[in-house]
């Protein structure tokens, strides 16, 4: 069996860092339990694994915060953490072929047709106002109708039924591409959900290769060698061969319906959502399974690899004109923003930074620079379609003003002033 595995990647990191994993022995509910105790583990600015060994009216147990931390992510990657950025950036682009593997061990017990039941699953609900028990760590594998390359990604499930849930296709990238392409043709789209995953696998389903690159090639690349997939019992999907439990099915063409609220990694309850839905033909799952949870709202477990991925996009985006970029940081307080640390190559060079047209960069800085003690503030607000100001900071400390030249298209130049 491949390294990509969710129960072997804990209790490595166990023995690595004693603490981080946390056993809770007593039993928890479903009902808002199990978010509760992630928040009070992050108050105390703690992020370690949870594992709930006992839910009520359940026998299976549940895992949480596995990407929760930088030190979590780095040392699935094996890297420190003051590299994880880069080192994911670079493996990133190094894919490998996924292989298939005839008998995984999710198939140790398969349900289908009425056997079905979603509900036998511990799915939780997270936030008083949540509309429902949620699906959070399920990450959705389809396959293009036209070109046949595979994707993944997570997206929220919202329980309806025995077999029924709600879907949000929010990201509209290829997901909803392949669910609008399936749907122009009259035909449901065969997919299947995904719990219980390796780190280095969650993180490459957030990856965007090219749309002839399917994302188990980018997960084969963090791994350092191919990914171990299986196909499903009854739709022709394949899934990682490690998974914990595989919910196949179809989500249905020309069928909406209302589906949150939910509370997203904005702290706010969303009621955005492209309300399709997925029917259930087949649960499979490995012997005694472990059911993933992914915190919701602003839960380090919920948008840490989002910063993650940020990171590396910014990092290989800049690369590409300047070669002098020693780091980048999205701040847990805004997924939106970054820091960017670059060496300085001449005198002068902190009045040209890098342009790019597709990241907002609220700091650029020089390693030999200070921070400035006081904020600048900008002479003129930049205009922009989808965020009023373009706040990027350049500082030096024996310089009182400087223009500032990060321009895409979409907005106008300002000027700093002291």
């Amino acid at each position: 069996m491949s390294r990509a595995d969710l129960r072997g990647f804990v209790a490595a990191y166990e023995r690595a860092h004693p603490g981080e994993v946390v056993r809770v022995a007593e039993p928890v509910g479903l009902e808002h339990d199990i978010m509760a105790v992630v928040l009070e583990y992050e108050r105390r600015r703690r992020y370690p694994i949870l594992l709930f060994e006992k839910v009520r009216d359940h026998d299976i147990p549940v895992v949480a915060n596995v990407v929760a931390s930088r030190r979590a992510l780095a040392f699935a990657l094996g890297v420190d953490e003051g590299r994880l950025a880069h080192e994911y950036a670079r493996r990133i682009k190094e894919r490998i072929k996924p292989v298939i593997v005839p008998d995984p061990p999710f198939r140790h017990r398969v349900s289908t047709g009425d056997a079905v039941d979603l509900a036998a699953l511990p799915i939780p609900t997270y936030f008083p106002g949540d509309a429902g028990r949620y699906l959070t760590a399920g990450m959705l594998v389809a396959r293009d109708p036209d070109t046949g390359v595979e994707t993944e990604g997570y997206h929220r499930f919202q329980l309806k039924g025995p077999r029924r849930m709600g879907v949000s296709l929010h990201s509209r990238r290829r997901m909803f591409e392949y669910q609008r392409r399936a749907e122009a043709r009259g035909q449901a789209l065969p997919c299947a959900v995904v719990l219980g995953l390796h780190p280095l696998v969650s993180m490459g389903s957030l990856a965007y290769p090219p749309p002839d690159v399917g994302k188990f090639e980018v997960v084969g690349g963090l791994l350092g060698e191919p990914l171990e997939i299986a196909p499903c019992t009854t739709v022709d999907v394949h899934v990682p061969a490690a998974a914990e439990i595989v919910i196949e099915g179809e989500i249905l063409p020309g069928v909406r319906e209302p589906e949150g609220p939910f509370g997203e990694f904005t702290g706010y309850f969303s009621c955005r959502s492209t309300e399709h839905v997925f029917v259930a033909t087949a649960i499979a799952r490995r012997e005694r399974p472990w059911f993933q949870s992914i915190g919701s709202g602003r839960a380090g477990d919920h948008i840490t690899t989002l910063g993650l991925i940020r990171e590396a996009e910014i990092w290989n985006a800049l690369s590409r004109t300047i070669p002098n970029v020693t780091g980048v940081h999205v701040p847990l307080s805004g997924t939106s923003r970054s820091i960017v640390s670059a060496r300085r190559s001449c005198i002068g060079s902190p009045k040209s930074p890098p342009t790019t047209s597709n990241f907002e960069i609220s700091g650029a800085g020089y390693e030999s620079d200070p921070m400035p003690t006081a904020g600048w503030r900008p002479r003129a607000m930049a205009q922009g379609r989808l965020c009023p100001a373009f706040s990027v900071r350049c500082w030096k400390s024996n310089m009182r003003r400087r223009e500032c030249r990060l321009t895409p298209r979409r907005f106008r130049p300002f000027t700093w002033k002291r």
